[in-house]
């Protein structure tokens, strides 16, 4: 060999040696193992704070609870009823949604928040 030259490799023509199949396996579904385990993650965080929601609402005292149940509940039944646009209905559906959180909401306010909520919002 001179100075400067690459020494020859001889080629016998094989394929190239692939990765095992259960590697590859692995490979193609980490992403939606990946994408599963967040969603999960995602849910579980929004379950518990829906649930620090509902205790911090429990927690009030009951004569403000009571009060925040009526004022809510008015404005369901007044402000909300019937045709709205654009704020107005995202602001009657997040009203729907707390008056749901509190321990006062029966069976006719159930009725009336879900309704509210049952509402397209396009």
């Amino acid at each position: 060999m001179t100075a400067g030259s690459t020494p020859l490799r001889v080629i016998d023509g094989s394929p190239p040696e692939a990765a095992p199949a259960g590697r590859v396996a692995v490979t193609r579904r980490l992403p939606w193992v990946l994408g599963a385990l967040a969603a999960g993650v995602l849910l579980a965080l929004a379950a518990l704070h829906l649930g620090e929601e509902g205790r911090a609402l429990r927690r009030l005292p009951p004569a403000e609870r009571a009060a925040l149940y009526r004022r809510t509940m008015d404005t369901l039944t007044s402000v909300c009823a019937g045709e709205r646009s654009g704020d107005l209905r995202e602001f009657c559906r997040g009203q729907a949604e707390l008056v749901l959180l509190l321990p006062e909401c029966d069976a006719a306010c159930q009725a009336t928040a879900r309704e509210e909520l049952r509402t397209p919002t396009r």
